[in-house]
């Protein structure tokens, strides 16, 4: 890249005129992250709300319920479900809860 450092420049130019490749550390990075075909789908990151959210949702409890249990209005727990709903997949309440259970169980299981 044109505005990385000239140490880093010259480097590049060693590693090409030696026949090599060169791809900046940032950008290898990036590109180690993306998701190639075929591979399985990286797991959302949750914030710690959504987790509890999702783990309360999981448990069966209300929207009324997890707003008391957290402190929380009833509208956050609505929008927090919204955004899970959105980062899983699911289509409704009762698919997410599946996939709430299947999100916790790989968690637990660090896959």
């Amino acid at each position: 890249m044109k505005d990385s450092p000239s140490a880093e420049i010259c480097e590049a130019l060693r590693q090409v005129a030696a026949g090599g490749d060169y791809v900046p550390a940032d950008l290898a990075r990036k590109i180690a992250l993306m998701e190639r075909p075929g591979a399985a789908p990286a797991r959302p990151r949750l914030t710690p709300r959504e987790t509890d959210i999702l783990r309360s949702i999981a448990e069966g409890l209300s929207y009324r319920e997890i707003a008391e249990r957290a402190g929380i209005s009833y509208k956050t727990v609505s929008n927090v479900s919204q955004t899970l709903k959105d980062k899983l997949g699911a289509q409704s309440l009762g698919d997410l809860v599946v996939k709430a259970v299947r999100h916790l169980d790989e968690e637990r299981d660090g896959i």
